[in-house]
């Protein structure tokens, strides 16, 4: 809520020529936010002459009005006809020269324009689309000096930055996971063929086995299991020729 309205606060600060500050009491004078609002006023009196603040006070005596008006002619509420020379004072301080009307109507219609810019591209800012917040950054940038817009500026960049980041990494984390599920799944492939090639070798299945370990490049002990493998088809190979001869050699003797 505060937000909302301290472009308008700003804007009026921005374009008054005459601030009244008005106080029944000590501290509703240093409340923090009316101590904010005069305060600021009393910095863009020192860059602009035309600018005026009179402290008002009733009930309190003048030394209880902040130390910073102490060099601001004060008034007392409290007198008779105070009202009337309130008033006749702050017409002599804001009758306009030539041309200033007009310039200082065209001010207060920027300002106010600026306002409506500023809250329209913080609003759009909190969106959670990067490209929504760069909308309402180039939004704020044609409104550059007005109240603290550079500085919401920078900060709208770096919620940009973070929600880019964001999304790279959601994409990086759905990558991973399918091809995480990849890997899975050929891992499974593999090992159920490597698992099926061993069964083939206590079957006495060599040659199936070697082969379906030589399509697994490499898979666990594949490459070991090749060489046993191959190792106890060619002892086999021998037997079943030693068996031959044998009984080969047996019929030539009968």
């Amino acid at each position: 809520m505060g937000r909302e309205y301290e472009p308008y606060i700003f804007a009026a600060l921005n374009s008054a020529k005459v601030m009244l500050c008005v106080g029944t009491d000590y501290e509703y004078f240093n409340a923090v936010w009316v101590r904010n609002e005069w305060s600021r006023f009393l910095k863009m009196m020192e860059k602009d002459k035309a600018k005026h603040l009179i402290p008002c006070y009733k009930g309190i005596d003048a030394y209880d009005i902040p130390k910073e008006f102490n060099k601001l002619q004060a008034q007392d509420l409290g007198k008779v006809g105070a009202i009337q020379d309130l008033l006749r004072g702050i017409d002599k301080l804001i009758q306009p020269t030539t041309g200033e009307t007009t310039t200082r109507a065209s001010v207060g219609a920027e300002d106010l324009n600026n306002s409506f810019i500023y809250n329209n591209a913080l609003e759009i800012g909190t969106s959670k689309k990067p490209k929504e917040v760069k909308k309402a950054i180039k939004k704020l940038e044609t409104i550059r000096g007005f109240w603290d817009t550079d500085k919401k500026i920078e900060e709208l960049k770096k919620r940009r930055k973070k929600l880019i980041m964001k999304r790279w990494l959601l994409v990086l984390l759905i990558v991973g996971v399918i091809l995480g599920g990849i890997n899975a799944f050929f891992y499974y492939l593999k090992l159920s063929d490597y698992q099926a090639a061993i069964k083939y070798g206590t079957e006495y299945e060599y040659g199936k086995a070697m082969y379906l370990l030589g399509t697994l490049d490499g898979f666990k002990d594949s490459e070991e299991q090749i060489e046993a493998l191959q190792q106890l088809s060619e002892e086999r190979d021998r037997k079943v020729v030693d068996l031959v001869n044998g009984t080969v050699g047996d019929g030539d003797s009968s």
